[in-house]
């Protein structure tokens, strides 16, 4: 949308602004400054603002000078100039006759108004609508079109003016402005398709003296176009019901400027006074007679003022704190600001109570929309805009980390992982599989019941393109419907974890040899060694009847080759493991076999088995050295060297360290004794050692041996 600044600055006291300031205030409101051109030929400047889609009420000069008033809080808007007539004051000697119009339900107006001004002389358009033409490169063509431009410009409103001669009015008994519901296309209608327009959605044409004027809200007739003859006029403002438009639209697939115009921003409340100055233009300059007003629908705003209740905190919880301090906006400035706004507010019990402004209530609906709106007045650079300091941590669950280690091991086997989408074709359709009741595509018709058969297809393509050594897993959702009775069913959805394993090349027994592919039971122990990294111990038992599981393995397995792995502790079913078919093999081009397998990662993790570490009790070593004495006993036959062993270490002298057994010596001439050598290594913590400890020691040594020999005797 493009802006004058001279015509701006006529419609508002912005002397002691500069546009450098009014551009970077309306960039930090949310609207996007696309450039600014200088027009020396007409002293002008004209800014290139992009509009946002929820702010439509800012598409016209007076939408977007009622904008910047808000945001540096002016206290004028002059709105229209100082020579127009005062028409309200006119207008109270015409009495409205509804015996002249054909009153109708009608589905698309919400307001219309309709007046006639004759008797027009001619004259051509004065250079301020001419220059004011020219800053939005319009050529001016004569002074009813000019003027029917600029309006359109200033106020955003859909006011059409026609040639009055050229309608041929002629007194008529019957109504002069009726509605019409389309009976057949005329010439002029050349973008409307009313072929293919529903029972239930009418297009509805605007009448007067039976000629069509315009379908109402989509098209003007422009047989009825003013030129530089024309003398006498209808001017009519129309406002449209959006959800008439809308139905328009999806039946005839095509939009008009006008249909645009409407869906972007009407108002009643500005259709009127941009009727009532495209009115005073015309009469002033032209100095015709104005005529009878009509009007059809509601001639003010048909919207109840809309009320919002914002809670004070929550207005300072969600802009936060302010820049320069840590304090929080004021109760005083946020009641100045709504002010500034239009909302009327009022402070009620901890509340601001609201009331939204017509030409605001298409934007602003609840209660954030209300506080962004004082954050983007007050200005969101004067709040703090780093996070708070918070210390508590996130906590990742038990389950997560676990698969996540899951997903390591896999890869240091050297597996890629794979994402596929939840959605799958309908080839295969089978009672335990969930259909989409619209799905887009034909190939995302149902929810995948399996990860499998993705990993095939991906190894099918990896092979197509010469990727022969590679292998793949996957953990994703499946989902299955389980019947319960005949009318009943179930719909289970687990978390899987799928892998494709085999190449070609996947073992040489001596690196002359050729390679060879991987067999039963090297894939068998790779699974099994990945279940020892993960802590699991699982059974491999083989399929039996009333075993429940995916329909597809019996069309891609081999059917001897095929083990089903169960729960060590409760012998549940939590995968299976098998070769892929002959057929499939093939269909997939692989020249090796290939094996594949599918758990379910819940029951997975319920198999794992939580090993109990052994608690070391660390020391430091000592500083001091060690003093080592090799000693022989002689003992009875039935004394072992292990029970010595073990009786010298109870004797709980913390001075000896180790007790090692160096031989055992048994002599031929008898045989009630034997001799038996240790090696015993004395140290302390605190200091060296002298022979008056060690002698101690061994005296202790001897003692128990003797008593060990008494004993002996006795027995």
């Amino acid at each position: 949308m493009k802006i004058s600044w001279k015509w701006l600055n006529e419609i508002l006291d912005v002397s002691n602004i500069s546009l450098d300031k009014i551009t970077k205030k309306l960039i930090l409101a949310g609207f996007e400054i696309e450039s600014i051109e200088d027009k020396p030929n007409i002293q002008d400047k004209i800014i290139d603002i992009s509009i946002t889609a929820n702010r439509g009420d800012t598409s016209s000069i007076i939408g977007l000078a009622r904008e910047i008033n808000t945001l540096f809080n002016l206290k004028s808007l002059y709105i229209n100039r100082n020579y127009y007539l005062n028409y309200k004051n006119r207008s109270k000697k015409f009495i409205k006759k509804n015996n002249y119009i054909n009153v109708i339900k009608t589905n698309a107006i919400l307001s219309c108004h309709l007046n006639t001004i004759v008797n027009l002389r001619k004259c051509s358009s004065p250079i301020w609508l001419i220059n004011y033409l020219k800053a939005y490169e319009i050529k001016s063509n004569n002074i009813i079109q000019d003027i029917q431009e600029y309006i359109k410009i200033k106020w955003g409103q859909d006011i059409e003016i026609f040639d009055l001669d050229k309608v041929n009015s002629i007194t008529s008994s019957g109504p002069i402005i009726n509605i019409e519901l389309v009976k057949q296309t005329s010439r002029w209608m050349d973008t409307i398709n009313t072929k293919h327009i529903n029972n239930d959605v009418s297009i509805e044409l605007l009448k007067y003296t039976n000629k069509t004027l315009s379908v109402i809200g989509i098209q003007s007739n422009p047989e009825f176009q003013c030129d530089d003859n024309t003398s006498s006029i209808i001017v009519v403002g129309t406002t449209c019901k959006k959800q008439y438009l809308k139905k328009i639209i999806q039946n005839i697939n095509y939009k008009t400027e006008r249909i645009q115009r409407h869906l972007k921003y009407t108002s009643i409340d500005d259709l009127i006074q941009g009727y009532n100055e495209t009115i005073q233009i015309i009469s002033h300059l032209t100095k015709g007679k104005i005529g009878q007003p009509y009007t059809i629908g509601k001639n003010q705003s048909s919207k109840r003022e809309k009320t919002i209740y914002v809670n004070r905190k929550q207005i300072i919880n969600i802009l936060g704190p302010v820049q320069n301090s840590y304090g929080q906006i004021c109760q005083n400035k946020i009641l100045e600001i709504l002010q500034q706004l239009n909302f009327k507010p009022e402070f009620v019990n901890d509340h601001f109570q609201v009331t939204i402004p017509q030409y605001r209530q298409e934007d602003i609906q609840r209660t954030a929309d209300v506080i962004e709106e004082i954050g983007r007045i007050y200005g969101f650079d004067n709040f703090i805009d780093t996070l708070p300091a918070y210390t508590n941590k996130g906590k990742i669950s038990k389950h997560i980390k676990y698969i996540d280690k899951m997903r390591n091991r896999l890869s240091y086997f050297g597996l890629h992982e794979l994402i596929n989408y939840s959605l799958s074709t309908q080839d295969k359709i089978h009672n335990s599989t969930i259909q989409l009741y619209n799905s887009l595509l034909d190939d995302q018709s149902q929810l995948k019941d399996n990860l499998i058969e993705n990993l095939i297809l991906a190894k099918q393509y990896n092979i197509q393109k010469k990727n022969l050594f590679i292998e793949f897993f996957e953990i994703g959702k499946v989902f299955n419907k389980e019947y319960q009775s005949k009318k009943e069913s179930k719909y289970i959805e687990s978390l899987n974890l799928a892998g494709i394993l085999g190449n070609d090349n996947f073992y040489k027994a001596s690196w002359q040899d050729r390679s060879h592919s991987l067999s039963w039971f090297q894939a068998k122990g790779l699974l099994e060694d990945f279940f020892e990294q993960i802590e699991i111990k699982v059974n491999w038992v083989k399929p039996y009847s009333n075993l429940r599981f995916n329909k597809c393995w019996n069309s891609i397995c081999h059917p001897y080759r095929l083990s089903i792995l169960c729960n060590q502790d409760t012998q549940e079913p939590i995968g299976i493991f098998g070769e892929l078919n002959t057929k499939c093999n093939n269909n997939i081009n692989s020249s090796h076999r290939t094996y594949v397998f599918e758990l379910n990662l819940y029951k997975l993790i319920q198999a794992k088995k939580n090993t109990e570490h052994l608690s070391y009790i660390y020391r430091p070593y000592s500083n001091y050295p060690i003093v080592i004495r090799d000693i022989s006993i002689k003992v009875n036959k039935n004394n072992t060297a292990r029970a010595i062993q073990t009786d010298i270490l109870n004797l709980n002298n913390p001075l000896i360290k180790s007790v090692d057994i160096l031989s055992e010596y048994k002599s031929h001439h008898s045989n009630s004794y034997r001799n038996i050598g240790l090696r015993i290594k004395y140290q302390s913590n605190l200091k060296t050692l002298n022979n008056i400890e060690i002698d101690n020691i061994n005296n202790e040594i001897n003692q128990l041996v003797s008593n060990i020999s008494k004993n002996n005797h006795l027995m």
